[in-house]
């Protein structure tokens, strides 16, 4: 017999968990969010650093000459202002420091193109992965930041970028570009970007020479341990998306938490039978995460309340 949950406890200065409510700190002591997006843990900011983590400085390249002629770690702030840019969009680094591998925090590391592939799938492909990454609004972004919702959490920002020929710094407010660890040549690397006037991510379609000036982001080494549940194919969860109501099948002594996309925890549950339904009608619509937590292993899942 189902049983159904009405347990409705709103959490709304409680996040996702201790995952997701982490912060790192990188060597500099800068403190960064972080956010879970599918199994991954990514830097929910972009990298602000002037060291690598074994303490060795990273050279500040101001000239743009010395810029481009650069073939050993550099970094440097859009239009050389920190004030203005870089404590916003944070540092613009060339491919020779991301490829020191020590570049994010000790436990972290620079993405790659696997890394942001595996985003675009969870995301829904590379069409629309774009607008779910970007901060919402035109604060930052130019207008019209096409598609921006940022349901996954990552508040991509439009860092720009600096000319790797030229030491011209262009595009802030209208792209952001951030740097994969995947080498193409001897001259040029992978890297991913997104832009205001569409819903895109570009990742490994192109690649630029590794003079270049990007954004970075950090994930963390081993992922989350969490697992999608579709790989399960004995558990069920119908219908999504779901108006008042969702079924559960094939899970029980489990703990299920719900979390918005501000990730926040506003519902807890705990699930004894093997089938089981759970009230939504107290949700507005609106993405959400089901996290499941058994004794050995913790479970996502998306799903849709109309």
């Amino acid at each position: 017999m189902k049983k159904i949950f009405t347990i409705f406890i709103l959490l709304s200065s409680i996040s996702l968990s201790s995952l997701l409510a982490q912060t790192i700190t990188d060597i500099d002591g800068n403190v960064y969010n972080t956010v879970i997006i599918g199994t991954q843990i990514w830097m929910a900011e972009n990298l602000n650093v002037t060291k690598l983590n074994d303490g060795a400085s990273i050279s500040l390249v101001t000239d743009n000459t010395a810029w481009s002629n650069l073939s050993t770690p550099g970094y440097c702030w859009y239009n050389n202002d920190q004030t203005t840019y870089g404590n916003t969009y944070g540092a613009l680094y060339n491919w020779y420091t991301v490829n020191t591998g020590k570049l994010c925090p000790t436990g972290w590391y620079a993405s790659s193109g696997a890394d942001w592939e595996a985003l675009i799938t969870y995301l829904g492909g590379g069409s629309v992965a774009g607008g779910k990454m970007k901060e919402t609004g035109t604060t930052h972004w130019s207008s019209p930041n096409t598609g921006a919702t940022n349901e996954s959490g990552f508040t991509a920002l439009p860092g720009g970028r600096r000319n790797g020929s030229s030491g011209l710094f262009s595009d802030i407010n209208n792209t952001g570009n951030w740097w994969s660890a995947l080498s193409y040549n001897s001259g040029s690397a992978y890297f991913a970007s997104i832009y205001n006037t569409a819903s895109s991510l570009s990742s490994g379609s192109s690649a630029y020479p590794k003079t270049f000036g990007y954004s970075v982001r950090c994930l963390k080494t081993g992922g989350t341990g969490i697992e999608n549940i579709n790989n399960y194919e004995n558990i069920k969860i119908y219908p999504n998306p779901a108006n008042d109501k969702i079924e559960i099948e094939g899970l029980q002594n489990c703990t299920i938490e719900i979390v918005n996309i501000q990730g926040k925890v506003v519902n807890i549950l705990y699930l004894m039978n093997i089938n089981n339904t759970i009230d939504l009608s107290k949700l507005s619509g609106g993405v959400y995460t089901m996290k499941i937590k058994t004794d050995n292993r913790i479970i996502v899942k998306k799903f849709i309340k109309q």
